[in-house]
């Protein structure tokens, strides 16, 4: 009876000791997994903030190409208009001259 007393006792201490286990362990998982939680929010906050940065590098890298562009064939435009206008001249220089000539 002794023993069975003292081997029930033992018995108890160690459930005891198994269930404040499981309890840590229990906590310890559940903090991890909030642990977690929070990283991967932190780095899904960060990958939408990359994501939108290069978004609107895009839209500027973009809004410079059109503008240069634009910049280029105003350019262009005008070179043309030179042209034509040089051509014009030398057109009628070249007439007076035939027409002086013919004279």
């Amino acid at each position: 009876s002794a023993a069975e007393a003292s081997a029930d006792k033992r018995v108890n201490a160690f459930d005891e000791r198994l269930a404040s286990v499981e309890q840590s362990l229990v906590a310890v998982g559940s903090a991890a997994e909030a642990s977690v939680h929070k990283r991967v929010g932190a780095f899904d906050e960060r990958l939408v903030s990359m994501e939108q940065s290069l978004a609107t590098m895009s839209s500027a890298a973009e809004a410079s190409a059109d503008k240069r562009v634009n910049a280029f064939d105003e350019r262009l435009a005008s070179v043309e208009q030179s042209l034509v206008a040089v051509g014009s001249a030398a057109e009628a220089l070249v007439d007076t001259r035939v027409g002086a000539f013919d004279e």
